[in-house]
């Protein structure tokens, strides 16, 4: 797993917690949604935080072994991806809820 901070972004203990928070969100996401589970060693993470509106994205995008044009493409395998579905998630710096989610493909 690899982890991108935006370059003005100060890993502070509210965007840890945010983290931590993350990956409970994203395995309920995984079985929700997909019935199953990739490894967080499949994806890179990246972090941003909205401080006019408290909250922070925590984009979890799998690592893929092709690009198109510099984009990273995957062909899913009856419509299931090798390395799992891109996942962002907006989390609450105050409460550490989840406000909400987008699915990527």
């Amino acid at each position: 797993m690899a982890l991108s901070l935006n370059s003005e972004l100060l890993l502070d203990g509210k965007i840890f917690l945010a983290l931590c928070h993350s990956e409970n969100y994203l395995l309920k996401i995984f079985n929700e949604r997909y019935n199953r589970s990739w490894s967080l060693e499949k994806y890179e993470i990246l972090i941003d935080e909205c401080k006019s509106d408290n909250y922070v994205s925590i984009a979890f995008l799998p690592k893929t072994k092709q690009n198109v044009n510099g984009v990273p493409f995957e062909v899913p395998v009856k419509g299931i991806w090798e390395n799992g579905p891109g996942i962002e998630l907006y989390i609450s710096l105050e409460d550490y809820s989840l406000l909400r989610f987008k699915g990527m493909r």
